[in-house]
C-alpha cells in the first residue's frame, strides 16, 4: 500500500544469508521513500550459511556473530531503518514497541521437551535446525541459548516502554517476530516465549508477528494478534487503519 503512513516489517527478510538481509533493506527504502520503516528481525536474519548436500552439513560463513550483529545495525543507519528491538518509536498518538524474539525453549531442552511432545502427542516434532545454521558462539555462549536470553532483556525493554506510555494500551502496537504464544501443539518447540503474550496483554492492544508463515487475525488474551502469513515464495501483508 504506497499510502500508508508507516511501514513495519516482522522479520525474516531473507533466507539465510547476509547479503540477502541488506538487499532487503535496500530495496525497501528504495520502493518505500522517505516513509517511516519499522522492523524487527527473524531467525533468518541472523544466519549467513548454505547447506551442503555433499556433507550434509551447513557451511556458515559468517565467523563472528557480534561483527554481523554490528553490520547490521550499520545498514539500519545507513538505510534509515527503525529497529525497533533498539528503541520504541511514537508515531502519532500511536507508540511502536518491538523485540526480535527467539525461540521459548532452551536449547539443551530440546531433545527432552521433544520426547515429552511425543508421550503426549504420538507424533515426532522435529526440534529447530537453527543451531546448525548459526554462528556457534558469542561471547563465549552458546548463540542459540544468547538470542534467547536476549530476547527476554529485549522484551522488558518493550514492555516498560508500553507500562509508561500515557496515551493507554488501545494505542500500543507490539511487534516481534517468533509468535509468543502456542500455535498448535505440534509446533511448541517453533514457537517464542509462551509468556510473552499474556505478560504485554495489559498494555498493549495489537500484537504483529510473523515466523509461522500462517495468517492471523484474531483476539488472544485480549490481544488482536497480526500475521500477514508470508512464505518464502508468497510475500504477504496487511493494510491496517488507525
Amino acid at each position: 500500500n504506497e499510502n500508508a503512513d508507516v511501514y513495519v516489517f516482522a522479520g525474516d527478510l531473507g533466507l539465510n544469508r547476509k547479503e540477502h538481509f541488506r538487499k532487503s533493506l535496500e530495496f525497501f527504502r528504495s520502493a518505500l521513500g522517505s516513509k517511516p520503516i519499522l522492523l524487527v528481525r527473524g531467525n533468518h536474519d541472523f544466519q549467513d550459511c548454505t547447506f551442503n548436500f555433499h556433507s550434509y552439513h551447513w557451511r556458515i560463513f559468517q565467523k563472528s556473530f557480534r561483527a554481523m550483529l554490528q553490520q547490521q545495525a550499520e545498514w539500519f543507519q545507513e538505510f534509515d531503518i527503525h529497529h525497533l528491538q533498539d528503541n520504541s518509536l511514537q508515531f502519532g498518538d500511536h507508540l511502536f514497541v518491538g523485540w526480535d524474539g527467539w525461540y521459548g525453549t532452551a536449547e539443551r531442552d530440546l531433545d527432552k521437551r521433544r520426547k515429552e511432545l511425543f508421550i503426549a502427542t504420538g507424533k515426532r516434532i522435529p526440534a529447530p535446525s537453527d543451531p546448525d545454521r548459526l554462528t556457534p558462539y558469542i561471547d563465549g555462549m552458546r548463540t542459540y541459548e544468547w538470542l534467547r536470553l536476549k530476547s527476554e532483556e529485549c522484551f522488558q525493554n518493550a514492555l516498560n516502554a508500553a507500562k509508561a506510555f500515557p496515551g493507554g494500551r488501545e494505542k500500543v502496537i507490539a511487534i516481534t517476530h517468533m509468535p509468543p504464544y502456542l500455535t498448535v501443539p505440534t509446533e511448541e518447540l517453533h514457537d517464542g516465549d509462551l509468556t510473552q503474550l499474556q505478560r504485554i496483554a495489559p498494555f498493549a492492544a495489537t500484537l504483529m508477528h510473523g515466523h509461522s508463515h500462517k495468517f492471523s487475525n484474531e483476539i488472544m488474551n485480549g490481544v488482536r494478534v497480526l500475521n500477514a502469513g508470508s512464505d518464502y515464495d508468497k510475500p504477504q501483508y496487511m493494510s491496517l487503519k488507525y
